[in-house]
């Protein structure tokens, strides 16, 4: 990956799971809506707010999360700035597929998706995953036009240099990849547990757990590998 141009501000964030559960009293005023991208892929989209002097507000979630792992921030910000919350393809309400399950084609589908919304100009937030997805994206297709990106609790991966640097993670990685896939549930269970640290409403891990299993276990471990 190309290093990120000054101009783009980056912050590196700790584990920012205490503020990213399910409200059930989001906003009022947050809309949802399906948009189709190219080779019948749509995605859930959630947004709120009104375009403004400030930029556009862009939150990409994590692996097995949808765009509700960030309502919390969706309705801090909705009443200054345009928010956007999605579900990325295959997870979520998001279209299943399974081809482009990568960061690489992640990033397409962000770019298409700020295009089809009119989104210009955005500060693009992503966490975990989203990282390695804003990464991708930066990577094709440069930082020229964003007002600035926020990297929250990851590190953008060396990829196959790093299982040959370090295996011993590599292999540890793919214990778990077992494991996720003979018990979904209880992993994504604990795995929210182990993310969120803060008491949650009743039912919102629950909630969380069920995004988690929209997604197919096989898809799952191809996006943790890609």
């Amino acid at each position: 990956m190309k290093l990120f141009p000054r101009s783009v501000l980056i912050v590196f964030a700790g584990v920012a799971a205490n503020a990213v559960a399910v409200r059930a009293d989001s906003a009022s005023g947050m809309g949802e809506r399906k948009v189709d991208l190219s080779e019948g892929v749509s995605l859930r989209v959630v947004e709120a707010g009104q375009a403004a002097a400030g930029p556009t507000l862009v939150f990409v979630p994590g692996w097995s999360t949808g765009a509700d792992i960030w309502r919390q921030q969706l309705d801090r910000f909705a009443p200054t700035y345009r928010v956007i919350a999605f579900d990325p393809r295959s997870q979520g309400q998001s279209t299943i597929t399974t081809s482009g399950d990568t960061p690489e084609m992640r990033a397409q589908d962000l770019h298409n998706l700020l295009e089809r919304l009119g989104a210009r100009r955005p500060l693009l937030i992503g966490w975990s995953q989203g990282v390695q997805d804003l990464a991708a994206y930066t990577e094709r297709y440069g930082a020229r036009d964003l007002a600035g990106l926020v990297l929250v609790d990851a590190a953008v991966s060396d990829g196959a240099d790093g299982i040959r640097a370090r295996p011993e993670e590599a292999a540890a990685q793919f214990k778990m990849f077992g494991a996720y896939q003979a018990h979904q549930a209880e992993y994504l269970r604990g795995m929210m547990g182990a993310i969120i640290t803060k008491p949650q409403p009743p039912g919102a891990i629950d909630r969380l757990v069920a995004t988690g299993l929209k997604t197919p276990p096989a898809i799952g471990v191809a996006m943790l590998g890609g």
